[in-house]
């Protein structure tokens, strides 16, 4: 019987168990983020394609009035170039607005 407190996941393969378990993705916490604003906070594509693909809202806000496109226009200071690496998300999220 394996345990699953011994097993190391990914972060991806966590937010996939709690998209699984029913979890609220467009919980927002106590400065107004929600799951999407973190993954764009700290840069990982692969979380906010696995958020929006299960339904996380874009348009939501922060208490800095931001809502997911305005956090990565934030983060990036200028919208990225098509080849940058999440220069797909900032169209997807653009698009999603």
């Amino acid at each position: 019987m394996s345990d699953d407190n011994n097993i190391t996941r990914s972060p991806n393969s966590s937010i996939q168990y709690i998209i699984d378990a029913g979890a609220d993705l467009n919980r927002q916490d106590e400065h107004g983020y929600t799951a999407l604003h973190l993954a764009i906070v700290y840069g990982q594509e692969e979380a906010i394609d696995l958020l929006l693909d299960n339904g996380a809202r874009t348009d939501l806000r922060n208490k800095n009035n931001r809502d997911a496109y305005a956090e990565m226009n934030f983060r990036n200071k200028t919208a990225p170039d098509p080849i940058s690496p999440l220069g797909h998300v900032m169209e997807r999220l653009r698009l999603l607005r």
